[in-house]
């Protein structure tokens, strides 16, 4: 009996050794649904995650993900060492460079758009032309976060209240369309 254990607990070991040294991506990403869900919330992983994970998982790696707030994760991720990869990342975040490797060709790509109530004095007359268009109207953001291009990411994220609340921390979706239900 003690040798039918000893030998369980060696193969544990072996196997273990096999997924915890080497082969396992430790990856520090946002809630961003569809993207990256929440399963716990959604009930479903999102699709650049179900993407990820068959591509690595294919060549033998063990895929683990953390889902933090933006900004935590872009910390963590810059501070180096806990985490292999940031996922969500684009050029324009502030990624550390000397560390972040981006693809050739993105897992999928997305565009911004800009929503307004349905009661705004604003629908079907105000259009983006460029960061002066901007100054005219009240704006929210995610922080930390980038946008269409460089000088909107700026914009969102150096303006301050009540030109632009750039909001943080978790169900950042759900909070921003609440606020814009809410009219404010």
């Amino acid at each position: 009996m003690k040798k039918i254990c000893f030998i369980s607990v060696v193969l544990v070991l072996i196997m273990a050794n096999s997924v915890c040294f080497g082969k396992v991506l430790k990856i520090v990403t946002t809630e961003f649904c569809p993207y990256v869900c929440v399963p716990e919330k959604e009930g479903e992983r999102g699709f650049v995650i179900d993407i990820f994970k068959a591509i690595f998982e294919k060549h033998g790696y063990t895929v683990r993900f953390e889902v933090q707030p933006w900004i935590r994760a872009l910390k963590t991720f810059n501070d180096k060492g806990r985490f292999d990869g940031l996922l969500a990342a684009t050029k324009i975040h502030p990624v550390n460079k000397d560390i972040a490797v981006f693809p050739e060709t993105e897992i999928c790509m997305y565009t911004h758009k800009f929503y307004g109530h349905k009661d705004s004095p604003l629908i079907g007359k105000w259009k983006y032309k460029g960061i002066e268009s901007l100054k005219d109207i009240k704006l929210s953001g995610t922080k930390g976060w980038s946008y269409s291009s460089i000088e909107v990411t700026r914009y969102v994220n150096e303006q301050s209240e009540p030109r632009v609340y750039a909001m943080y921390g978790e169900d950042l979706p759900e909070r921003h369309t609440k606020m814009l239900l809410r009219k404010r």
